[in-house]
C-alpha cells in the first residue's frame, strides 16, 4: 500500500501535540506516540530512553507498537548492541533515514531481514540527546518500501523531531515527579557496586577486547584483568564475563 500524501496542519499538529505530551503514565505516552504516528502517516513507532533518575541511577524505557513476538524476538537475541539506529541514536543527535547502506556487517544484515519480514521495511529515526545527560530516539516506521515511501519521509523530516521532542520531554517531567519512586525501585534492581576499574574493564569486554588488549589499554598487567574479570562474574552471578556484559546494560551500569 502506498504511504498517505497528508497535508499537516503544523498550527494544529502543535497544539495537538503540545496538548498530548502533558501524560503523567507511561500507557499514556503509548497512546499519545500510537496516535501520532498515524497522524504523519506511518505504521509504526518505537520510543526508547535512557534517563537520569537522580543524577547516578538510570532509568530505562521503551514503548513501542511493533508486533510483540519481534519485540521479545529483539530483546532476547539482544539485537539492541547492533541495531544501527541505536548506535547512531547514542552518538549523533541528527535524523536517519533507513537505508540498506547502515546495515554494515552479516549480523546487521540478517537484522534487517528479519525485521522487515515483521513489516519493519522503511523508516526514520529521530535521536534526542539533552542538557541533563539524557537520551532517547523515536523511530517511526512503514511497511511499504521505495519512491513513494521514501518521499513521504522525507516529508516529515520537519515534524518528526518535533514530536520525537515533545515525547522526549514529557518522559523527562514523568521522571522527574516520581524521581524518588524510580530511584528506589532502580537502586534495588541496579545490580552489585562496581570500582571504576571494573567499569573500565567491562566497557572493553563489551567492545569485544581480550584479556591482552584490555591489560595494554588500561596498563594493568594480564593477571590484573584476570582478577577483575573474575570479580566481575562473582559480582553479577555468572560464568562468562559476556554474561556480565549482559547482565551490566540491563542493570543500567553499562552503556553501548
Amino acid at each position: 500500500m502506498e504511504p498517505m500524501k497528508l497535508a499537516v496542519d503544523m498550527p494544529q499538529f502543535l497544539d495537538d501535540m503540545l496538548g498530548r505530551c502533558r501524560f503523567t503514565t507511561f500507557s499514556q505516552l503509548h497512546a499519545s506516540l500510537d496516535r501520532t504516528a498515524s497522524q504523519l502517516g506511518f505504521d509504526g513507532f518505537v520510543f526508547a530512553g535512557l534517563y537520569n533518575a537522580d543524577g547516578y541511577n538510570r532509568h530505562r524505557i521503551m514503548e513501542s507498537n511493533f508486533d510483540e513476538s519481534w519485540c521479545q524476538r529483539y530483546k532476547e537475541r539482544q539485537y539492541m548492541r547492533l541495531d544501527p539506529t541505536v548506535i547512531h541514536s547514542l552518538s549523533s543527535s541528527q535524523p536517519l533515514v533507513w537505508s540498506d547502506e547502515m546495515y554494515v556487517t552479516d549480523p546487521q544484515r540478517e537484522f534487517q531481514r528479519e525485521a522487515s519480514s515483521y513489516g519493519l521495511t522503511a523508516g526514520v529515526t529521530f535521536p534526542i540527546h539533552s542538557k541533563e545527560g539524557d537520551k532517547s530516539m523515536l523511530s517511526l516506521t512503514l511497511k511499504s518500501s521505495g519512491p513513494a515511501a521514501t518521499a513521504h519521509i522525507s516529508d516529515m523530516l520537519l515534524l518528526g523531531p518535533l514530536a520525537a521532542k515533545l515525547a522526549h520531554q514529557g518522559v523527562r517531567d514523568i521522571i522527574r515527579k516520581r524521581a524518588p519512586d524510580i530511584a528506589k525501585s532502580d537502586h534495588a534492581a541496579s545490580g552489585p557496586k562496581l570500582t571504576k576499574r571494573e567499569v573500565e574493564v567491562l566497557q572493553w569486554i563489551a567492545v569485544g577486547k581480550n584479556t591482552w588488549e584490555i591489560s595494554q589499554l588500561t596498563r594493568l598487567s594480564e593477571h590484573g584483568v584476570i582478577f577483575h574479570v573474575r570479580n566481575l562474574m562473582r559480582k553479577f552471578d555468572v560464568s562468562s564475563r559476556y554474561q556480565a556484559v549482559v547482565k551490566a546494560i540491563a542493570a543500567g551500569l553499562l552503556s553501548i
